[in-house]
Order: C-alpha cells, then structure tokens, then sequence
C-alpha cells in the first residue's frame, strides 16, 4: 500500500446530494440560536466508544475495500486497527490532539507527524487538524474562530447555518429531531469545495447519537470515501497506547 494511499485512509470521502426539501432564509431566530450554541456545548461530553465497519475508498487510480476497528477514549486518542487481507494489526492509525502515528508492518514503518507538517499537506493536498479528526470520527461541530455566522435557512428537518471567514465559508447542516449534523461544505476563499461530510443512519449508543454511516467527497481530487459501522458500542478504557514494533523504521514527516 502506497504511503499516501495510507495516510487517506485519515479522512472520510463520499459524494452527497443536496436536500429536496423547500428551503427559506430566516432570521437568526432565538430557536436557531439555541440549537447550534446546544450542538457547540456538547463537544465537551463524548464519551468513549469503540466500533467495527468497512471503508470503501475510490480514487481516479484505484478502488479498494478494507474492514477496520475504530477505538476513541475518553481522552482525547482516536485509534484505527484496518484490515488489509492479512488480519487486523498490520495498519494502526493514532490521532492525538497533535500528532498522528502510523504502524504499517507491510512496510515496516512507524511514521509520526503532526498537522503543521509540510510533507502531510503537500501529500493530502490541504491542510487539516485534530478538529477535523473529532468532527469525522465523533460529529462534532467545531467552528473556527475567524468564522462568523452569517445567514441561517430553515428547511423542513434541518437548520442550516453559513459561516464565512478570510479563509474560506462553512455551511453546516443540523438535525432539529437529533441536534447532531448531517452534512458540513467547507470551502476556500473562492468558493470551491474542499470537502463535503455527510453524517447518516444515526442510532443510539447509551445516552448519545452516533451516525453509522459516514461520507466525504473531495470534488477537486475526485477522491471518495465512505465509513459504513456494523456496530459501535461503549469503550471501557481512558488510555490507548501508542506501541511501536520492535525492528521498525521509524520515519517522521
């Protein structure tokens, strides 16, 4: 497996429509208000979770199919276990608040880098940080501070919140029912889409929504991505250790 066919295995990727419904501008309503400052507050309650699904990554190059474990304590440390054909433990994937760690025994490498590295951006074609990470893994609405709420929509199931800032605009899509997301559109200073996540089939794991399936497109790369879990439950730990294999290569970007 190629190096940066590995490090996409980081984000999400898959097309996703635009909504049918009828849509209207509206105010900044008090309601609308009280949703997304409700979505902001419960970034700080996730609890941890471990879950098993299939990643389905299309590229203009390749296509493949890979099942996977997805592990998030409660402190902080996304773990991803992907099964290349020769069972789990031969990819794990570590994502902290500043680095990510990358055991590969196909290669016999343990990569580490962190989101400011220059090689990871020239390899993902953009740059992304730990925020991304919680918003894919765990749905979370975390908004830049440049951004400023400029315009909300009202559709029939959904608020629908634009932000914009000197980088670049944010639309974000927000369940009434579930107070969660169903779809965020980053884009840059000139409108074009970086990324487009889609958040779906959501079920209940104890007092929280989690989405089951998960999607990302990237228009610009023609690149897809989709996260499909059969099951999340509860995770019983606070710590996921970082190993790194005897006799590796270590390789830092």
């Amino acid at each position: 497996m190629k190096f940066r066919y590995t490090l996409f295995l980081i984000l999400f990727i898959s097309a996703c429509g635009s909504s049918g419904n009828q849509v209207t501008d509206a105010p900044v309503t008090e309601s609308a208000r009280e949703v997304i400052t409700e979505i902001l507050k419960s970034n700080q309650e996730s609890g941890a979770f471990q879950g098993t699904g299939t990643l389905t990554i299309e590229t203009p190059e390749q296509g493949q199919r890979l099942n996977c474990r997805i592990f998030y304590n409660s402190n902080d440390t996304v773990k991803m276990e992907v099964n290349t054909g020769f069972g789990y433990g031969i990819i794990n994937l570590w994502l902290t608040p500043d680095s990510i760690f990358i055991s590969n025994r196909l290669s016999n490498q343990f990569i580490s880098s962190t989101y400011r590295s220059d090689e990871l951006v020239r390899l993902l074609h953009f740059p992304f940080k730990y925020t991304d990470i919680q918003t894919l893994f765990l749905g979370k609405v975390i908004l830049n501070k440049s951004l400023q709420l400029s315009r909300v929509m009202n559709e029939p199931e959904n608020f629908v919140y634009s932000y914009r800032g000197p980088e670049g605009s944010e639309k974000i899509w927000i369940s009434k029912q579930l107070k969660k997301p169903t779809r965020i559109v980053r884009n840059n200073r000139r409108g074009e889409v970086l990324l487009d996540i889609s958040f779906q089939r959501f079920k209940q794991v104890n007092e929280d929504q989690f989405a089951h399936q998960i999607q990302i497109y990237r228009p610009e790369q023609k690149e897809k991505l989709s996260l499909f879990f059969s099951q999340i439950g509860s995770y019983e730990t606070k710590w996921l250790k970082i190993i790194i294999p005897e006799k590796m290569e270590r390789v830092k970007l």
